[in-house]
């Protein structure tokens, strides 16, 4: 907003974080430069809606979906440049749109979390900008990890999952989540599940819980 549409504009990306964009010199620090070409044409109706807030200035059109894709989990940054490269000016980007459209196939899922059917424990997550998730097994809510599995990012839907062949009801887990943070780096995460239906105390570890067991019935439930 209040941009003009003036000298070029290109999506930079870092896989690490690395990005450097001062005026007057060009992008330092990048993996990926993907073009962006100005854009007079009006916006869908129901984009425009959805983005009613914006204020007027340059629109910017990218031509290849599968470049804007291998950003997704990098840091980026918008910049304007001049003829020669040099940063006129720069931002970070806001994601929330564009998972919205690209990772719809989401919404139908409703498998999130930690499932087990008695015989083996499905773990899966919505995290569509992190680098890698692995997910740290725990016998109780005090001992310390006894195994760690890596999940498998699905690319229509941005879920991870992964499956142990063990029904897991009773005990804990955690994940770890690489992602690029701005003047950070590439950062690892332990974070409980936003799906969980159980927490040990203070919320330090994920329960494996199927709510159909007699175990989890209080009397008179």
């Amino acid at each position: 907003p209040g941009v003009a549409a003036q000298g070029r504009f290109a999506l930079y990306g870092a896989d690490r974080a690395t990005l450097e964009a001062s005026p007057g010199a060009p992008v330092r620090g990048f993996d990926q430069r993907v073009e962006l070409a100005t854009d007079a044409s009006a916006l869908p109706a129901d984009i425009a809606a959805r983005h009613a807030w914006r204020g007027a200035g340059v629109q910017l059109a990218v031509a290849d979906a599968a470049a804007v894709d291998r950003l997704v989990t990098a840091q980026v940054l918008i910049v304007q440049e001049d003829a020669a490269g040099r940063v006129q000016q720069a931002t970070h980007l806001q994601w929330a749109g564009h998972h919205d459209d690209r990772f719809a196939a989401a919404e139908a899922e409703n498998g999130l979390g930690a499932h087990t059917d008695g015989a083996a424990t499905t773990f899966r997550l919505f995290a569509p900008g992190a680098q890698a998730v692995s997910v740290c097994l725990y016998d109780t809510a005090q001992a310390p990890a006894r195994r760690r599995a890596e999940l498998a990012r699905d690319p229509a839907t941005g879920i991870w999952s992964a499956t142990e062949p063990a029904d897991l009801h009773g005990r804990f887990y955690t994940y770890l989540v690489d992602v690029a943070v701005r003047g950070v780096g590439l950062v690892r995460n332990r974070v409980t599940d936003p799906y969980a239906v159980g927490l040990s105390a203070d919320s330090k570890r994920a329960a494996v819980l199927d709510l159909d067991r007699p175990d989890t019935r209080p009397e008179g439930w």
